[in-house]
């Protein structure tokens, strides 16, 4: 019996090492492709200059109606979108741990599904299987996030109380050094 469960544990704890593994180098390799950096640096540079209407605009258009700067946009949303389907396919398969990938890009990822919100509905109303992946782990970060930030506000929230409470006591002691 002690045999079994000693395997059992090895076995978990191998199967976690993968998936910790499997999401550092996902992680090093998203950060060292220069494609990537290439259109993560567009898309930044367009939602910088673009309001949600332009770009709901832009990816609301056929691939062949577009501009070259539109085309531009499609390639590079599709590419930053399409690898971030392949690591949400991986975290609902237990190939990449999750909360490493969120620790590292829960930011990133909230704010990259907030740009490119219409450019996914564009995209689905060819297919509403596109980018599925990465949707089911956007909800998933979205409701970690807010379970969160209502746990910092808790934690904010008693720190505030407490520094009154220090803030009255100091200034009760002042006043009755004050009187002596």
């Amino acid at each position: 019996m002690v045999a079994i469960t000693a395997a059992y544990v090895t076995i978990r704890t191998n199967r976690q090492l993968a998936r910790e593994k499997n999401a550092l180098d996902f992680e090093q390799k998203y950060k060292e492709n220069p494609k990537i950096t290439e259109h993560m640096r567009l898309l930044g540079s367009t939602f910088k200059i673009k309001n949600s209407l332009e770009i709901k605009e832009m990816s609301s258009k056929k691939y062949e109606e577009c501009s070259e700067e539109e085309k531009k946009f499609w390639e590079a949303s599709a590419y930053v979108l399409n690898e971030w389907e392949r690591a949400a396919n991986a975290v609902n398969h237990d190939i990449y741990d999750e909360h490493l990938l969120y620790k590292a890009y829960g930011t990133s990822v909230l704010k990259l599904y907030m740009n490119l919100s219409e450019y996914i509905a564009a995209r689905q109303k060819d297919s509403v299987r596109y980018y599925i992946n990465f949707l089911m782990l956007v909800a998933k970060w979205q409701i970690r996030r807010g379970r969160e930030n209502r746990c910092n506000e808790a934690i904010i929230r008693k720190i505030t109380i407490e520094k009154n409470k220090l803030k009255l006591a100091l200034d009760e002691m002042s006043n009755e050094l004050e009187l002596k």
